[in-house]
């Protein structure tokens, strides 16, 4: 049997069966996301108060009553949630936060991308006013008739030069902006997928062996 066909057939034996959804929800986000949890669902009795043990602290943009901790070897953390039950809901939503941060960071990075277009074009614009007004400046040197003139235009050229210098800076100024938004939700994005795995491993090691005796079951195995 597929984990497709499984999936379908966790969901009609959830609504089924109500009385087995605490157990049952954290197998359908190892197959896919928790359709089910949109139904109402008893509060798990079993809950715990707190984890065992020291060093936790709440889980950034949480759910579920969601903690981490910093694993012994400090590579990545290690999740804690009461129940099974909190663990599948706090997935779904960290999936869903990670989805929504994850679309920010893209906009934000198209914004930079933009906005130092928008730089590059006006510093184009600035060096091309430069290079008119030292021209024009080098034409009012040699006096003349049109010195004045000359000196007009080298004037001119070089107050738009200015101006598009400001808006290049203007411009940069924003990509900095929108680059650090877009590392803020990039970083954000990463936190709620570490949190959301975190979840689904911390629901289906309360009891180890469900997902292999259900997938069995349902293969019509003893």
């Amino acid at each position: 049997m597929s984990d497709a066909n499984l999936r379908s057939s966790l969901i009609k034996l959830a609504h089924a069966h109500p009385e087995l959804r605490a157990d049952l929800l954290p197998l359908l986000v190892v197959a896919g996301s928790a359709e089910v949890d949109e139904e109402p669902v008893e509060t798990d009795k079993t809950a715990a108060a707190k984890p065992p043990g020291s060093g936790w602290e709440k889980t950034p943009g949480g759910h579920g009553g969601g903690m981490r901790r910093q694993k012994k070897n400090g590579d990545g953390w290690e999740y804690w949630f009461p129940s099974a039950e909190h663990a599948v809901r706090a997935a779904k939503a960290h999936e869903k936060d990670h989805a929504e941060h994850t679309e920010k960071a893209d906009a934000a990075s198209l914004s930079a991308h933009k906005s130092n277009l928008d730089a590059g074009n006006a510093g184009g614009a600035a060096s091309h006013h430069e290079s008119q007004s030292s021209y024009h400046d080098s034409n009012a040197r040699r006096g003349g008739s049109e010195k004045h003139v000359s000196q007009g235009q080298a004037d001119h050229h070089s107050q738009v030069a200015k101006e598009h210098r400001d808006q290049s800076k203007k411009h940069k100024e924003k990509a900095g902006e929108h680059t650090k938004t877009m590392h803020e939700h990039r970083n954000a994005a990463q936190g709620h997928a570490d949190a959301a795995k975190g979840a689904v491993e911390f629901a289906t090691q309360k009891k180890p062996s469900l997902w292999e005796k259900t997938k069995a079951l349902f293969s019509g195995k003893k």
